[in-house]
């Protein structure tokens, strides 16, 4: 579980925020992730199976996350997208995800 805003460090607040302001300017979930996972390997992360410190299983092409991560990225995006004020709102995009 991630913690509160206030007690987050630094680093992951930005993150979030990064993911936001994508999200805002129209990238998809791919991009996105894509998006992360150029920050942490410049940052000096590296996949692992387990997330610690410097390592994460989610430091794959996005094609390759399981599919949960996918679906949580989407859900990201989703409730980023919904936030914005109606007129300047564009369709989610959904490509990786299973058929619905």
């Amino acid at each position: 579980m991630s913690p509160h805003w206030d007690e987050a460090p630094e680093w992951q607040r930005d993150t979030m925020t990064n993911g936001v302001l994508r999200a805002l300017s129209g990238a998809t979930p791919a991009e996105l992730h894509e998006s992360w996972r150029a920050e942490k390997l410049s940052a000096g992360w590296v996949y692992g199976p387990v997330k610690d410190p410097a390592a994460h299983p989610c430091l794959v092409l996005y094609e390759d996350l399981p599919e949960q991560q996918r679906v949580k990225d989407y859900l990201f995006h989703a409730i980023v997208r919904a936030l914005v004020a109606p007129d300047k709102r564009k369709p989610p995009q959904c490509e990786g995800l299973p058929d619905q």
